[in-house]
């Protein structure tokens, strides 16, 4: 529940997509395409990662992505910034907001301390894989993290900033999960009920 969001915002659906490596596992893209295939959302989110190698083409993978995307449909759109896979030619450069309820689209949780200095109110985020390797419970072995460890997956909090880390879609460095469920997250925004 978010105090200050604006009542037109009550009830607003977002998919959150991020950590494809859609080209890392052949099956992937047939099955986020099935995923989403019919699905209608208000806006779709993406945090990063793309492709699964940091360097060379990135054709295919865009390719994947927008077969995945052309089977969605959204209400306003879809918005997304680069992740450490990405290069500057894959995502338009991103334009700063008006004042009000901000989302923040990062692809990492460790910049949640400046976004909740900013105002930010819903940090959408990922680049964790959720551990991807996880010991039983779900306890990641790696998070890929430097800082806000805490942050690694599901949601969090900091300060008057809430945060959320998807587990990704995708696999990265090695093509499998343990304990880890990937995810595609539906973010459903809420005012608290008056009264």
């Amino acid at each position: 529940m978010f105090e200050d969001l604006p009542a037109a915002f009550d009830g607003y659906e977002t998919l959150h997509l991020t950590d494809l490596h859609i080209d890392a596992l052949p099956e992937l893209p047939a099955r986020l395409h099935a995923l989403v295939a019919g699905m209608t959302v208000d806006l779709c989110v993406m945090t990063g990662d793309y492709r699964f190698r940091k360097r060379g083409p990135h054709d295919h993978a865009i390719d994947q992505i927008g077969d995945v995307l052309d089977a969605l449909r959204t209400r306003d759109g879809v918005f997304a910034t680069l992740g450490n896979h990405d290069t500057v030619e894959m995502v338009a450069p991103l334009e700063t907001v008006p004042d009000g309820f901000h989302v923040g689209l990062v692809h990492s949780p460790e910049f949640a301390t400046q976004a909740a200095a900013a105002g930010v109110s819903l940090y959408l985020t990922g680049h964790t894989h959720g551990g991807q390797v996880c010991l039983p419970g779900g306890r990641a072995i790696v998070s890929n993290l430097t800082d806000h460890h805490a942050f690694s997956n599901g949601l969090w909090r900091c300060g008057e900033m809430v945060g959320y880390t998807s587990p990704g879609v995708g696999v990265s460095s090695l093509p499998v999960r343990y304990n880890s469920r990937g995810e595609a997250t539906l973010v459903v925004l809420r005012r608290p009920a008056e009264g």
